[in-house]
């Protein structure tokens, strides 16, 4: 499904029955060849020794259709995370669904959309700029970690919680 996150604020074109594309000052109407990026988007990294890591990020900033610009720099900095092997390419996902199993998808989103587009488009211009360039510095890359960190914290999480109750009769 083509289109953004946030909902229409002027109207709802229908170009077919599988594509929709809202139509707003921060969303405009984009189409070549059927694809579109979103305004947030997942950056699928694969390591060397096989696995792979997810990034969440800001899509529509360097390209609107093409994602080449966004993952090399995603694959430039994914280095300086803790992904536990080492980053040899880097792919905007599909769908945002592709990295909702990551431990901090979740966080990771809520830090995007704390920090996303303004609703006032006259303020898209500088936020953009912002974005941009924080992006290449190689922060507003939310890191959404891995299944292996997750399995270490819930299992400290539940021995702290029983130790806790040990003396509780």
């Amino acid at each position: 499904m083509l289109g953004c996150i946030r909902p229409p604020l002027a109207g709802l074109d229908s170009p077919g029955p599988s594509t929709i594309i809202f139509r707003t000052p921060l969303c405009p109407r984009v189409e070549s060849l059927g694809k579109a990026m979103d305004d947030y988007v997942a950056v699928c990294v694969k390591l060397k020794r096989g696995g792979s890591r997810f990034f969440l990020t800001f899509g529509r900033l360097f390209d609107v259709v093409d994602g080449t610009e966004l993952e090399s720099l995603v694959l430039k900095h994914a280095a300086q995370f803790a992904l536990g092997g080492e980053p040899v390419k880097a792919e905007v996902c599909y769908s945002l669904n592709d990295a909702s199993s990551a431990p901090y998808f979740y966080e990771a989103l809520l830090v995007l959309i704390r920090y996303g587009p303004p609703p006032d488009a006259r303020k898209w211009k500088t936020w953009k700029r912002v974005m941009t360039e924080s992006i290449r510095n190689g922060n507003m890359l939310m890191y959404c970690g891995d299944q292996k960190h997750r399995e270490t914290c819930r299992k400290s999480f539940w021995s702290m919680k029983r130790s806790a109750n040990a003396g509780v009769v």
